[in-house]
């Protein structure tokens, strides 16, 4: 197997973040159908996309934090365990549309009273935190990936610029809950298993030496093995 190969390195040139609702829309087994016009997965029944985000993408983080164990005898950690764990996801989102700026507010759109064309978020002083289930697409060329977290809230929310340059902006935060142990699934159709080596193994007697080949080598290597005479 070669140590170093190019074709590993990859990007993310266009992906998505799709949103629904938690207790109502089912997390995703998998990357499923590809979209031929997007290119990417298919969004599934019950989600919906948040449309453009800058050119900073998402950032995911995934987090294991740990403490040590100290001893007398020990000038270093004689074991670590897990404190938390954590996954979370940050974006800044364009478009004002019904998906983004309600799971931004953490409310609902309205018509207004008594006025069909306006619409209203009311901002409560006391709001139930919203539970959803988030998707995020994401391919280069012939690869596909799909992260699904099952269950999760928005943690944080930065300030919105209303000025004469800049479009409306939503930066938020995304952080993983808990969801029967686990966090969330990452899916892809690259091939991720590492290579086995099926050998043939002829009969050795003791003190003799004999070459194996087998496949999944790279070219021409070879795997030697020595038997010894057990007692």
């Amino acid at each position: 197997m070669a140590e170093n190969n190019s074709k590993n390195i990859r990007f993310a040139p266009h992906g998505r973040i799709a949103v629904g609702t938690y207790g109502s829309a089912a997390a995703p087994k998998g990357i499923g159908e590809i979209d031929p016009e997007t290119g990417l997965p298919k969004i599934p029944d019950g989600f919906h996309a948040l449309g453009y985000a800058t050119t900073e993408g998402v950032d995911l983080t995934p987090k294991i934090e740990t403490q040590s164990l100290e001893a007398w005898q020990s000038a270093t950690p004689v074991m670590y365990s897990v404190k938390s764990a954590s996954l979370q996801l940050k974006s800044t989102l364009m478009e004002v549309n019904p998906t983004v700026t309600s799971l931004y507010f953490g409310a609902e759109w309205q018509p207004v009273e008594g006025n069909a064309d306006e619409y209203v978020l009311d901002l409560a002083s006391s709001p139930d935190l919203s539970q959803i289930v988030v998707i995020v697409d994401w391919a280069d060329k012939d690869v596909h990936n799909r992260l699904v977290i099952p269950h999760a809230i928005v943690s944080d929310r930065d300030a919105i610029k209303l000025n004469r340059t800049d479009n409306e902006s939503f930066g938020i935060t995304i952080d993983a809950l808990d969801e029967n142990g686990s966090l969330g699934q990452y899916y892809t159709d690259a091939n991720m298993l590492l290579p086995t080596v099926a050998v043939e193994t002829p009969q050795v007697r003791a003190g003799g030496a004999t070459a194996i080949n087998g496949r999944e080598f790279d070219k021409n290597a070879e795997l030697h093995a020595q038997a010894t005479k057990q007692k």
